[in-house]
C-alpha cells in the first residue's frame, strides 16, 4: 500500500464563539468532543484526497478573551476540555466585559502559519472573518473549512457571508448522532429532550453513517460535507397558529379562572396536534419566526434552570374557543 505524505492542517477556534457553541449543545443535552471532531474531519479529508492529513499540537489554537475571575462553571469546563484535547489557549483579559483584539490575534497567527499547512479548519460563526478568509484563498490559495451551526431558538446565529467565504461548511447540528463527536448528557429538561429527539430523528434520515457520507464526497467543486435529507413539514398559517393559541388560553382560563397572556411552546405543540399538525417544537418555533409580526416568542431560564419558550399574540384579537 502506498504511503501517503503527511500534510498539516491548521485548526483555529474563535474561542468565545466556540464556547457559545459548546454551551448551547450542552444545554441541548450533548457534550462536544473537540478532539473527536478534528479527527473526524481529518479522516474524511485523508480519504477524499491523496494525502494523509495530520494536526499536531502546535497547529490547534483557541483565541479567547477571559474575565479576571472565571465564575461560569460551563466556561471553566470548556477551557478544561480544550486543554484535555491538546488545544493551545491564547487568551487576553476582557475589557469592559468585551473581547478586544482577539480576532486580529487569530488572523495574525494564521498568516504566520499558513505557508506550513494545506488546509485550515475554522470553528466560528463571525462574519468579521469573511474578508480574511477570502484573502487567504487569493494570496495563498488555501481553502478554509468552516465548522459551526445556527440554532436561532438558542440565540446562536451564523453569518452567511462567512459560509460563502469558506470552501466547505460542516454543520454541527447534523452530527449529534456521531458518538465520536458528541456525548449525550443526562439530566436535561423536557424541552431539551424534545430537541434531542428531533436531532436524533434528523440523523436517522441519513441513509448512510456520517463518516461514509463524508468519505464519499467528490473532491471537485464546492461541497458541504454533511448532507441530510430534509423533511417536508406542513406550513402553518397565521390563522391556524392563532386558533391554537386562543384554544389553549381558553382552556387554561377555565381551569385557573384567570386568563393568561402567553402559553408555553409545549402547550402550543399539543394544541396544534389536536388540529392534525404533528410537528416538533423546533419546527413550530421556526414557523413562528415566519409570522413574527403576529406572534411574540421568548426563551428564558426558569428558577429550576430549565429552558422555557413562551408564545403570545401581538395583533390578533384573542377569542374564546369551546373546550
Amino acid at each position: 500500500m502506498e504511503k501517503r505524505e503527511e500534510t498539516n492542517t491548521l485548526v483555529l477556534l474563535d474561542g468565545w464563539r466556540s464556547f457559545l457553541i459548546y454551551k448551547t449543545f450542552k444545554a441541548m443535552g450533548f457534550e462536544l468532543n473537540f478532539a473527536g471532531l478534528i479527527q473526524t474531519i481529518l479522516t474524511a479529508l485523508a480519504t477524499n484526497l491523496q494525502t494523509h492529513f495530520v494536526n499536531k499540537l502546535g497547529f490547534r489554537t483557541a483565541f479567547i478573551g477571559l474575565p479576571k475571575t472565571i465564575e461560569d462553571p460551563i466556561l471553566k469546563e470548556f477551557l478544561s476540555k480544550l486543554q484535555e484535547n491538546n488545544i493551545i489557549i491564547s487568551s487576553a483579559p476582557l475589557e469592559a466585559g468585551k473581547e478586544k483584539g482577539m480576532d486580529s490575534r487569530l488572523q495574525e497567527y494564521c498568516t504566520n502559519m499558513v505557508t506550513q499547512v494545506e488546509k485550515i479548519i475554522l470553528i466560528s460563526g463571525d462574519g468579521d472573518f469573511a474578508n480574511f478568509i477570502k484573502e487567504l484563498k487569493l494570496n495563498y490559495n488555501k481553502d478554509t473549512i468552516l465548522v459551526s451551526t445556527e440554532l436561532p431558538e438558542y440565540n446562536l446565529h451564523l453569518s452567511k457571508k462567512l459560509i460563502d467565504a469558506c470552501s466547505d461548511y460542516i454543520d454541527l447540528s447534523k452530527l449529534t448522532a456521531n458518538t465520536s463527536i458528541f456525548t449525550p448528557v443526562k439530566n436535561v429538561s423536557r424541552l431539551q429532550n424534545t430537541i434531542i429527539q428531533a436531532s436524533e430523528a434528523k440523523a436517522k434520515q441519513q441513509k448512510t453513517p456520517l463518516i461514509t457520507q463524508m468519505q464519499n464526497q467528490q473532491t471537485s467543486g464546492r461541497k458541504t460535507y454533511v448532507v441530510v435529507k430534509k423533511a417536508v413539514f406542513p406550513k402553518l398559517s397565521t390563522e391556524v397558529i392563532t386558533k391554537a393559541i386562543n384554544y389553549t388560553i381558553a382552556y387554561k382560563e377555565r381551569r385557573c379562572s384567570k386568563r393568561p397572556s402567553w402559553i408555553s411552546l409545549d402547550s402550543l405543540q399539543k394544541s396544534l396536534s389536536l388540529q392534525g399538525f404533528n410537528l416538533s417544537q423546533i419546527e413550530i418555533y421556526r414557523q413562528l419566526l415566519l409570522h413574527k409580526e403576529n406572534f411574540f416568542v421568548s426563551t428564558y431560564r426558569t428558577a429550576k434552570n430549565e429552558t422555557l419558550t413562551t408564545v403570545s399574540l401581538i395583533k390578533q384579537q384573542q377569542v374564546n374557543y369551546a373546550v
